[in-house]
């Protein structure tokens, strides 16, 4: 008989278990977007996002940089916030012969629970390797939904230029693609510099607030449109030090249910 195990860990986290375990039960489509460096793509096979044996297919990143892709049936416990997943098909299924896995979301205190995430697997045969790397997958998933889900954006812009006239290099501009994991959330944009001879500084320091706020309002409608970001009021609060600009105000959101 090829070895079996079962792989417990928990996960604490910000927020009721109700709110979490609809996150996860009810808005799998929300994945690729606020994950993505992990989840590339989850379709509905058969049934609804929401339904009890429903069927999804997912594309995923495991942290080796490999990509595959899983067939699951979803079965759900409201009264208990559990939701089991069981593996059909895919990459995973070709070293398993079982591969299931319950999340649940247990209440702490009013404002906190954890996420147990509970995985039973047996091997086709001992050939394979243990499936610790898809452990470590769904609790990266666990931590970064919540970071995704915690509301709060900041933004940060530097200058191409300081009040010297000297030009700045674009270093992250150089090393953009080495963020591809938050491509999908991230806003990037340069402000151009002037120097004009006799001409105080602080004109252009003037013109340069005036630029960086009219982008962080740029950054702000992107999120709405997306139904990444609902927000009635936006204080903007920024300081210049050593040619960097800093927004120091972060902006308290609440993340849409689309």
């Amino acid at each position: 008989m090829a070895t079996s195990g079962t792989y417990v860990t928990e996960v604490p986290l910000k927020g009721t278990a109700e709110k979490h375990f609809k996150r996860w039960r009810n808005e799998n489509h929300l994945f690729p977007d606020a994950v993505g460096h992990h989840i590339q793509g989850v379709t509905v096979h058969d049934g609804e996002w929401d339904t009890h044996g429903g069927i999804k297919i997912w594309n995923y990143t495991l942290g080796d940089g490999t990509q595959e892709v899983f067939k699951e049936r979803r079965e759900m416990d409201d009264e208990s916030n559990t939701m089991k997943v069981v593996g059909l098909e895919g990459h995973v299924m070709e070293q398993l012969k079982v591969y299931e896995v319950d999340f649940q979301f247990i209440p702490k205190s009013e404002d906190d629970c954890v996420c147990k995430i509970t995985m039973i697997w047996e091997k086709r045969n001992d050939d394979f390797p243990e499936p610790s790397s898809y452990m470590q997958l769904l609790k990266s998933m666990v931590v970064d939904m919540e970071d995704h889900d915690s509301g709060k954006v900041f933004s940060i812009s530097r200058l191409c230029c300081v009040l010297r006239g000297l030009p700045k290099p674009l270093v992250f501009a150089e090393h953009r693609n080495e963020f591809g994991f938050v491509e999908p959330r991230l806003s990037y944009g340069s402000v151009g510099g002037r120097f004009k001879k006799g001409e105080s500084p602080f004109y252009e320091e003037a013109y340069q607030r005036v630029a960086l706020d009219q982008f962080l309002r740029i950054v702000v409608i992107r999120l709405v449109k997306c139904g990444m970001l609902i927000t009635d009021n936006l204080m903007i609060s920024w300081r210049i030090q050593d040619g960097i600009a800093t927004f120091v105000s972060d902006i308290s959101v609440s993340l849409s249910s689309r």
